[in-house]
């Protein structure tokens, strides 16, 4: 077996998307060596689409570092690109039947796994290179956008220096525009600066609902509680 398809995007894939973020080109490139290696591997006496070597045959045959390279096996284990053979205890990539056509082969052997494995699949589980492409730029963006938004509301959480509600918090700050967060955070840094007693701040859920970085900060020594009251009272 020396061919298999390669899906063009498949860097964009979720999980494949996730050990790139992790791990850089470093990640990407040893999943695609496994990948490799478990297709060059095929054969009628070896139909099995497992890795034979061990992360410590790879960093000795690759001159990589043993513990790195087990990090990151255990890491693509983890998100589901791999799984493991409770018999043997060797990698397995059972999908990579997925990407194989029985014209590629004069194994038998091999034709009769192909067969078997996209007869266990659902045709609505079957997808085309644009399904594929679509799914994964959708799940990646989406991914994306929510790590960002959690990134930005814990640097809003430890700015703001009044911690109440914060589950509620949390509900209201999915709304707010990724625009603004460079705005919001220079705001609460002046407006804590201007209210160093909590006990004169607007509690977090009320900044956050009513926009209140969109406010005029008061600021000055001694002032009583009232001038402080300048959103949405």
């Amino acid at each position: 077996m020396q061919f298999f398809k390669h899906y063009a995007n498949m860097r964009n894939d979720v999980k494949i998307n996730r050990l790139i973020r992790k791990y850089g080109l470093e990640g990407y490139g040893l999943y695609n060596l496994i990948v490799e290696s478990i297709v060059e591997s095929l054969s009628s006496d070896h139909p099995i689409p497992e890795l034979e070597e061990t992360a410590e045959d790879l960093a000795e045959q690759y001159r990589g570092d043993t513990a790195r390279i087990s990090e990151m096996m255990q890491f693509m284990l983890k998100q589901g690109l791999f799984e493991v053979d409770e018999i043997t205890g060797r990698i397995l990539c059972r999908k990579i039947y997925k990407f194989i056509d029985k014209s590629q082969t004069r194994s038998e052997e091999i034709r009769s796994m192909i067969e078997s494995y996209k007869t266990s699949v659902c045709p609505g589980q079957i997808e085309t290179v644009r399904d594929f492409a679509d799914r994964s730029r959708v799940e990646v963006d989406k991914e994306v956008e929510k790590e960002s938004r959690e990134t930005a509301f814990n640097t809003f959480w430890t700015l703001y220096d009044k911690k109440r509600n914060k589950a509620k918090c949390i509900t209201l700050w999915a709304k707010v525009s990724p625009d603004n967060y460079h705005t919001i955070f220079e705001h609460v840094k002046k407006y804590v600066a201007a209210t160093p007693d909590s006990l004169y701040r607007k509690d977090p859920e009320r900044y956050i609902k009513y926009q209140c970085w969109n406010d005029e900060i008061i600021t000055g020594k001694g002032v009583d509680k009232n001038e402080f009251e300048w959103c949405h009272d």
